[in-house]
């Protein structure tokens, strides 16, 4: 399933840790159902979203699943 629709946060919530607390609270999540990490992709372009994903102590990883033969994706992991 591809989803194609764009979310947009307005300028006035950029910079207030926002996205860092609804990370922090998944992975509490993820961790209290027992998951010991979690693995994301991104596209290479999303700057934005890389440097998020490094600042919250997300590695970058082989890629993975439907990724693997993806030239533009970027995998990372986090061991909780």
């Amino acid at each position: 399933m591809e989803n194609t629709e764009l979310i947009q946060v307005a300028p006035d919530y950029w910079n207030k840790g926002i996205a860092r607390r609804v990370v922090q609270r998944l992975e509490e999540e993820a961790a209290r159902q027992g998951y010991q990490g979690i693995k994301l992709e991104t596209g290479d372009q999303q700057t934005e979203a890389i440097g998020f994903y490094k600042k919250n102590g997300y590695g970058e990883i082989e890629r993975f699943g439907e990724y693997a033969d993806c030239p533009s994706s970027l995998c990372f992991e986090k061991r909780l």
